[in-house]
C-alpha cells in the first residue's frame, strides 16, 4: 500500500487515494495487541515514507474525482459511456463514499497524533460517535434533497395528467386522433417513468429514515458509554437525550 501511495503520477489517483485511506483507517483503529504493525511502527512508516502533505493530497484528490463527487445510490451512465454501450468506468459503493467523505478529515488528522493519545475503549467510543454523527448529518442532507426531488416529480406528474386530459378532450378527426393517440401513449410512458422514479425515491427515503433511526440509537449508546467511562458529555447532548426520552 505504501508503494502505491508514493508512486509517481502514472499510478491511478483512485488507487493512490484508496490506499492512503486504508492506511489511515488502519492507523486510526489499530487496537489489536497482536497486530503485525503497532501504531508506533505504522505512524513512523507513514510519516517517513509518505509524509503528512502527500497523505493529505492523496485523500483530497480522491474526494475530487468524479467517481466520488458523482456517487449516487443508484448507478448512472453518462451520455458518452451510454453511446459506447458501456457501464461507468468505476462505480464506488454509495455507502462507502458516504463513509469516506464523513471520516476523511478525521483520518487525515489522526496520523499526526501520537500513538499514546489513542485510548482503548474510550477512544473507540468517541471516534465511533463522531463518525455516526457525521453519517446522520449526511443522511439528513440526502433526505432533504430527495424531498425536493419528490416535490418536483409530483408537480411533473400533475402537469402530465392535466395535459393528458386535455389531449383526450381535443380529439377531432381520425388523423388528429392517430396523432394524439401517439402523443397520449408517449405521455403515458413518461408518466409511468416518473411514477417509477417517484416510487424509487420514496423507498430510498424510507430506507434512509430507518437507517437514521438506527444511527440515532447507536449515538445514544455511545454517549451512555462515554458517561459510564467518565467522559464528558455536553449539555446539549444530554438535553437532547432527556427531551427525546420525555417525548417517548
Amino acid at each position: 500500500l505504501i508503494e502505491l501511495v508514493v508512486k509517481s503520477s502514472a499510478t491511478d489517483p483512485i488507487v493512490q487515494g484508496l490506499s492512503a485511506f486504508l492506511l489511515g483507517i488502519s492507523y486510526l483503529y489499530d487496537d489489536e495487541p497482536d497486530a503485525a504493525f503497532d501504531r508506533q511502527t505504522l505512524q513512523t512508516i507513514l510519516l517517513s515514507r509518505v509524509g503528512v502533505d502527500q497523505f493529505a493530497n492523496r485523500l483530497t484528490r480522491l474526494r475530487e474525482l468524479p467517481a466520488v463527487k458523482n456517487a449516487s445510490p443508484y448507478m448512472q451512465v453518462v451520455p458518452e459511456e451510454e453511446a459506447r454501450g458501456g457501464l461507468p468506468s468505476l462505480f464506488l459503493d454509495y455507502a462507502f463514499v458516504e463513509f469516506f467523505t464523513a471520516s476523511q478529515d478525521m483520518v487525515q488528522r489522526s496520523i499526526t497524533k501520537p500513538p499514546s493519545s489513542f485510548g482503548k475503549s474510550t477512544n473507540n467510543t468517541v471516534t465511533g460517535s463522531s463518525t455516526n454523527e457525521a453519517l446522520v448529518a449526511s443522511f439528513q442532507v440526502t433526505i432533504q434533497q430527495q424531498d425536493a426531488e419528490l416535490q418536483d416529480l409530483r408537480s411533473r406528474v400533475t402537469g402530465l395528467e392535466t395535459l393528458l386530459s386535455q389531449v383526450v378532450c381535443t380529439m377531432f378527426s381520425n388523423a388528429e386522433k392517430e396523432s394524439l393517440a401517439a402523443h397520449t401513449s408517449s405521455l403515458e410512458d413518461t408518466m409511468a417513468t416518473e411514477r417509477a422514479k417517484f416510487a424509487t425515491l420514496e423507498k430510498e427515503q424510507e430506507d434512509l429514515l430507518v437507517l437514521m433511526g438506527e444511527q440515532d440509537v447507536d449515538l445514544k449508546k455511545y454517549r451512555k458509554r462515554l458517561r459510564a467511562l467518565g467522559e464528558e458529555v455536553t449539555d446539549d447532548e444530554e438535553g437532547e437525550e432527556e427531551e427525546e426520552e420525555g417525548e417517548a
